[in-house]
């Protein structure tokens, strides 16, 4: 991969911790740590999943179970070829594998025609929402933590801190009117958006 990442999340029932030889177990604990490459652990007697966009973790439970999700990564250094519209997202969020909602904070790095030089930017989504950008420089090498954690009812607060640079300070928002989130998934992901090439 391009990155580490270390990935904490709370389920009220179960946690998991994973490294980067793939070996994982379950623990009678309510957190899990995930740190290195993708994994799927076989205590879980689950099969690989393969995405045409995503690249990460992804731990599951029941419906109403996933109380917060946090990472943190260093920002990778990436190369524009000045030709290729490309873009790599590193999001920390809850739901969305699967489900209808998404509540998710993390960075992107955007490589655009013309210019050799990629651009940086942090963001957050309450997905189906539109993505709305934060106003935090990011720069490859800094290092990112990024929290979604939920407040109770339908509430999330979402916080992304650049060590660097200082934090979005907290994000608080709700999935759009309509939408419900089941708090069934955390997710540490790298992900390809739909339309662009990789890096």
């Amino acid at each position: 991969g391009c990155f580490g990442f270390l990935c904490a999340g709370l389920r009220d029932d179960i946690a998991l911790r994973s490294t980067s030889k793939g070996e994982g177990y379950f623990m009678s604990l309510q957190q899990f740590v995930m740190l290195g490459a993708f994994a799927i652990l076989p205590a879980v007697a689950q099969v690989p999943k393969t995405d045409p966009n995503w690249s990460g973790y992804v731990v599951t439970g029941a419906t109403n179970s996933v109380k917060a999700a946090s990472g943190s990564w260093i920002v990778p250094a990436v190369t524009c070829n000045g030709q290729d519209v490309s873009q790599a997202r590193f999001w920390v969020g809850i739901d969305g594998y699967p489900g209808s909602t998404v509540e998710q904070i993390g960075i992107s790095a955007v490589c655009v025609t013309g210019q050799t030089t990629p651009l940086y930017s942090a963001w957050y989504e309450f997905f189906p929402s539109l993505l709305k950008d934060i106003n935090l420089a990011i720069a490859a090498n800094d290092k990112i933590s990024a929290t979604v954690l939920f407040n109770g009812g339908t509430q999330f607060t979402l916080t992304l801190t650049d060590e660097r640079t200082g934090s979005s300070g907290p994000i608080i928002g709700n999935p759009p009117a309509g939408f419900t989130a089941e708090r069934t998934s955390a997710e540490c992901i790298v992900e390809m958006p739909p339309g662009t090439t990789p890096l």
